[in-house]
């Protein structure tokens, strides 16, 4: 059968319960050397999520044709398809898996805002990832670990968007949380936390993470979050395993 889908897969969203910047270090990994800031972060996925259809059509000849199309939240519509993730992560599957020729449509209904570090692009991606693969024949399916290496090239927290819509197909689980190394890209799966009743507020508009990054640099010239703090990111997570709400609180750093 060479049509596959269409077939819905939640992007989630996610906040940085905890987050703390602790250096920097070139990444070979791209086209070219790039200074990133290496991290430790507690990562949270929230309820609120992006809904990605996935619809692929294997019976073309002599064609390789992706089509997105966003709908939902104010300025989805302008996203440039060269700079959009979710069509970054499905040429990228598709590349490992060998698939030849191929007509993918890809319909995002966004609910996550733009720029708000809830990571929305990157949760549209890690869906894209999970579901193209899902939706593909057993005999071109590609291995976990490549998946995850395509996650890591992609960006830093789509690892992350990639565990919660996996959890949440294979294990049921509506709830991922997460320590994130490295550059971020890096997680470590944390269970047995309670569910928090998070209340988010955006701004008008959107945050360039790029920004706020140099911002953080100008500010701390060394590239290290104040170090001195008594916050603590595993007595955060020992709170969460408790229900231990007070502790959550004081250890909550971002």
């Amino acid at each position: 059968m060479s049509l596959l889908g269409p077939k819905v897969f939640p992007g989630f969203a996610k906040v940085n319960l905890y987050f703390r910047i602790l250096g920097s270090e070139i990444d070979y990994s791209g086209d070219k050397p790039d200074s990133k800031h290496l991290v430790e972060t507690l990562l949270y996925s929230l309820s609120l999520h992006d809904d990605v259809e996935i619809n692929l059509d294997l019976g073309v000849s002599n064609e390789k044709e992706i089509v997105c199309e966003m709908n939902g939240v104010a300025g989805s519509k302008d996203i440039d398809n060269s700079h959009n993730l979710a069509v970054l992560a499905a040429e990228l599957v598709l590349k490992c898996a060998k698939v030849k020729n191929y007509h993918l449509n890809i319909n995002i209904n966004k609910n996550i805002p733009l720029g708000a570090g809830l990571a929305g692009g990157s949760s549209n991606a890690a869906a894209v990832i999970y579901g193209l693969h899902s939706l593909l024949p057993k005999n071109l399916q590609i291995a976990e670990d490549v998946l995850l290496e395509i996650t890591r090239k992609l960006g830093t927290d789509i690892a992350f968007a990639y565990l919660t819509t996996k959890n949440y197909f294979e294990k049921n689980q509506e709830r991922t949380v997460a320590i994130g190394s490295h550059f971020g890209e890096i997680v470590q799966e944390v269970e047995g936390c309670v569910d928090l009743r998070l209340k988010t507020k955006t701004f008008s508009k959107g945050i360039s993470t790029p920004l706020s990054y140099s911002t953080f640099d100008m500010d701390f010239p060394n590239k290290i979050s104040n170090l001195n703090t008594e916050k603590n990111i595993q007595n955060l997570i020992k709170g969460l395993q408790c229900g231990d709400f007070k502790k959550v609180k004081s250890n909550l750093f971002n």
